[in-house]
């Protein structure tokens, strides 16, 4: 445990740390798309708002087919 700490001391200040953007950059984004798609009743196969466009269903960040992203569809 000593040893786990000791290598990743150098990351815990909030300074260094990259949640703040990967969650602004990333993930709510990726989630909104899957929201949107599930309230127009359509499975979020595709997110073409990514690179040149990639597949939600095909990775498991989206988590697109996880029984709470239907929440997605009721949320705003």
């Amino acid at each position: 445990m000593t040893v786990w700490f000791l290598l990743v001391a150098p990351v815990l200040p909030a300074q260094r740390q990259l949640g703040e953007r990967d969650t602004a950059r990333l993930f709510y984004p990726v989630e909104r798309t899957v929201a949107e798609a599930l309230r127009a009743g359509r499975l979020p196969f595709w997110d073409p708002h990514i690179e040149s466009g990639t597949s939600l269903l095909g990775q498991v960040t989206p988590a697109a087919l996880h029984p709470f992203a239907l929440l997605y569809a009721a949320l705003p």
